[in-house]
C-alpha cells in the first residue's frame, strides 16, 4: 500500500504556481512512434499513425502543463496508448511495455475509475486489432484478385 502512495502526485498549496508534465508515458508514446516510422521507413501507414497518435499527445501536453491530472485526459492518454497496442497486433515487447505504462496510470488515478479505464484500454486495443487485421485481409485478398487477372 505504501508503493501505491509513493505513486500519487503530491497536491499541495505549494504546487499552485509550479509547472509540470503529470503524463510522462506521453513521453513514451511520442518515441515509441516515432521510431516505429523509422524502423517502417515512414511508409504511409507509420507516418498516419505518427500524426494520428503525435498530435493528440502533444496536445495533452500542453494543455497539461499548467492544470491538475484528470479523469478524462488519463482516459485519453490510455486511449492513445491502446490504439497503439492494438495497431502493433500486440506485439509481445512492445505490447507490454505500454501495457505497464497504461497500469501506472490506472494504478496512479484515483480508486473510483480503475474499472473504467482499465474497460476502455481492452476495448480500444481490442478494437483496433480488429481494425488492422481486418484490413489486411482485404489488402491481401485484393492483392490476391490483381493476380489473377
Amino acid at each position: 500500500m505504501a508503493f501505491l502512495h509513493t505513486l500519487r502526485p503530491k497536491i499541495s498549496s505549494e504546487n499552485i504556481g509550479v509547472y509540470r508534465f503529470d503524463y510522462p508515458e506521453v513521453f513514451v508514446l511520442i518515441l515509441t512512434v516515432i521510431l516505429l516510422a523509422l524502423y517502417f521507413e515512414f511508409s504511409p501507414t507509420s507516418m498516419a499513425l505518427l500524426i494520428v497518435v503525435c498530435l493528440p499527445s502533444l496536445m495533452i501536453l500542453l494543455y497539461n502543463y499548467r492544470r491538475q491530472t484528470s479523469f478524462w485526459t488519463s482516459n485519453i492518454v490510455i486511449i492513445l496508448l491502446s490504439v497503439v497496442i492494438g495497431l502493433l497486433q500486440f506485439c509481445t515487447v512492445m505490447s507490454f511495455s505500454l501495457a505497464s505504462l497504461i497500469s501506472i496510470r490506472i494504478i496512479i488515478s484515483s480508486s473510483e475509475n480503475h474499472l473504467k479505464l482499465l474497460t476502455v484500454s481492452m476495448v480500444t486495443a481490442v478494437i483496433f486489432y480488429y481494425v488492422i487485421v481486418n484490413s489486411l485481409q482485404k489488402s491481401y485478398a485484393l492483392d490476391e484478385y490483381h493476380k489473377t487477372i
